[in-house]
């Protein structure tokens, strides 16, 4: 049986910050809800790019381990639901 990720403090803190993030920026929100359209094998494909750019350029470990984490759609489909919250 695996663990629930939401369950770990540090990544749900992350997510908190990602949506934030995301609603506070317009460049950023069209790009988060465009992953959410492709398939899976390009949202991954986009996600691993980020962070790859996000890693070079030293950003916060904890917002590219927040945006790692929209790997798995359920976290993707969460903080989708907070960020439309905010609309």
């Amino acid at each position: 049986m695996s663990e629930d990720p939401m369950e770990s403090p540090r990544l749900r803190a992350s997510l908190e910050l990602l949506s934030l993030v995301v609603t506070d920026d317009d460049d950023l929100k069209a790009w988060f809800l465009k992953l959410g359209e492709l398939p899976s094998n390009l949202r991954l494909n986009a996600i691993m790019q980020i962070t790859t750019q996000m890693r070079h350029s030293d950003e916060d470990p904890a917002l590219i381990d927040a945006i790692a984490a929209l790997c798995n759609i359920e976290l993707y489909d969460a903080v989708k639901e907070v960020v439309l919250e905010e609309d």
